[in-house]
């Protein structure tokens, strides 16, 4: 088990340009939606908080719990109230005006280069099927569509899987089609911006083959260790798998295991960045349509994503939190 190291780290990418890896399994979670401004659930401004202000009042026990507002429990004994209230209000949170992240380009860019085998996510923002996705790479919607296993469901068309459900049949199926393949067995797992806290979606990298890599990113790469507290196993894909975060095992069943410290769109921009991609004329412009600049507020540079720009003035996004901003051309510099 390797944490952050340079080395390393630039070995994988090495290897992931070499286009080394041909069945590829990403597992994602809300971290990945941060930078298009899109909270945690759990976090200030997250949809727990909207579900308090909207609610509280009227549903004081949603103040303690915000995801009883979510369970089946609460739809079935208020059906109008869910169908006319708050059905609206996942559809509409924080989802009119978000555009796909560098890491959501990401997904696209390696279906492109046919080396995706399928996307878990725990996401309920859609954006890994944002239509951008679709017409700045150049993909075909229903083939890549096909890839993509929104687990938890999504708030645009109101298939959101509540507290109490089962997740999808579709769910299973991929599992089981996916980690008993012989013929392309998974060769990376890739985890980005999930503590992997909630079963069974968080079993999914103890799937793979004893023979693949497991990659795990994230800010803060012992919280998956330490948080993850499962000692129990579940039925998936044919046969008992660990619930536990099994990196945090010293006789590890992977020989390749990887943590990285950062953020799933600094790991991207980084992978582009590596020798590997350089090699290939590889840069986030040209496979990833993402232009990056520096823009200076309140005497501090802030990268940013372009949206667009004129003669005077470019508005972008700034990375950290997804937040878009106008401001003179005089106030950037190039990435």
């Amino acid at each position: 088990m390797v944490y952050l190291d340079d080395e390393n780290v630039q070995d994988f990418y090495d290897s992931l340009a070499n286009g080394s890896y041909k069945s590829i399994v990403l597992v994602l979670g809300a971290g990945i939606s941060v930078s298009a401004g899109i909270p945690d659930f759990r976090s200030p401004g997250g949809l727990f908080e909207a579900v308090q202000n909207h609610f509280g009042q009227k549903y004081p026990e949603v103040m303690d719990k915000p995801e009883h507002l979510l369970s089946r429990a609460f739809c079935n004994k208020n059906p109008i109230v869910w169908k006319e209230e708050v059905v609206p209000m996942l559809r509409s949170w924080k989802l009119e005006d978000t555009q796909p992240t560098i890491t959501h380009k990401m997904i696209g860019w390696l279906h492109k280069q046919g080396w995706l085998t399928r996307v878990y996510t725990q996401n309920i923002d859609g954006l890994e099927l944002h239509p951008d996705i679709f017409s700045e790479l150049s993909i075909d919607p229903s083939e890549y569509s096909e890839k993509i296993v929104q687990a938890h469901g999504c708030m645009r068309d109101g298939t959101v899987v509540l507290y109490g459900d089962k997740l999808s049949n579709t769910f299973y199926k991929s599992c089981e089609q996916d980690f008993n393949n012989p013929e392309n067995p998974v060769d990376l797992v890739l985890v980005m911006g999930t503590s992997l806290q909630v079963a069974p979606f968080c079993s999914i990298p103890n799937l793979a083959p004893t023979t693949a890599t497991r990659v795990l990113v994230d800010p803060n790469p012992s919280r998956v260790i330490s948080l993850n507290s499962w000692s129990t196993t579940t039925k998936l894909a044919g046969r008992d798998v660990e619930l536990g975060s099994l990196w945090k095992k010293s006789n590890s069943h992977w020989e390749n295991e990887l943590l990285i410290k950062s953020t799933s769109d600094n790991f991207v921009i980084n992978f582009f960045k590596s020798p590997g991609s350089v090699k290939n004329g590889w840069n986030l412009l040209s496979e990833l349509n993402v232009e990056l600049v520096e823009v200076m507020s309140k005497s501090k540079w802030h990268l940013c994503e372009v949206i667009y720009k004129n003669n005077d003035t470019i508005k972008v996004k700034r990375c950290i939190d997804g937040k878009k901003i106008q401001v003179s051309i005089n106030k950037i510099r190039n990435r």
